[in-house]
């Protein structure tokens, strides 16, 4: 594929994911998808193919999270591409359907292969995604390190 139709890509990645138009999100990616997910959460790990991915996985994190009141995609920028893989970082802003806050940022990696998503690696604040919206309870620094800077991309 193009460096420009793999774009295209990962912006339908989180233009479907925005509109939580699931269906459509389903439809980028190729039968036998590799999906990993970083860290050590229970979700954490590579998950094999299409139905590991719709079947399971992504029904076990959407029943955590409150669609109405959340954008999965606020906040989207490639950060390079090529014709095999675009990477890029991604901004949500979420709500579990307990109520707790879930503003995340998203790495991915993903690799296009025949039009479709082969392979995607993603990385988040799994600490986050282990309190917001999975209930574990995790003991906080006493001391808060601030940046000089906001960030931003």
């Amino acid at each position: 594929m193009s460096r420009e139709k793999n774009i295209e890509i990962m912006n339908a990645y989180y233009q479907t994911l925005g509109d939580s138009d699931y269906e459509s999100f389903a439809d980028l990616f190729s039968e036998d998808v590799l999906y990993n997910v970083s860290g050590s959460t229970e979700i954490s790990g590579q998950w094999k193919g299409k139905e590991a991915l719709f079947g399971y996985l992504n029904p076990y994190v959407f029943k955590h999270i409150d669609a109405e009141n959340s954008n999965m995609s606020t906040k989207c920028k490639i950060m390079c591409a090529d014709d095999f893989r675009v990477v890029s970082i991604n901004e949500a802003d979420g709500k579990s359907m307990e109520g707790n806050a879930y503003p995340q940022r998203y790495c991915v990696i993903l690799t296009i292969k025949d039009g479709l998503i082969s392979e995607a690696h993603e990385f988040f604040d799994t600490a986050l995604a282990e309190t917001a919206l999975f209930g574990a309870k995790i003991k906080k620094r006493k001391t808060i390190s601030k940046a000089d800077k906001a960030f931003d991309f």
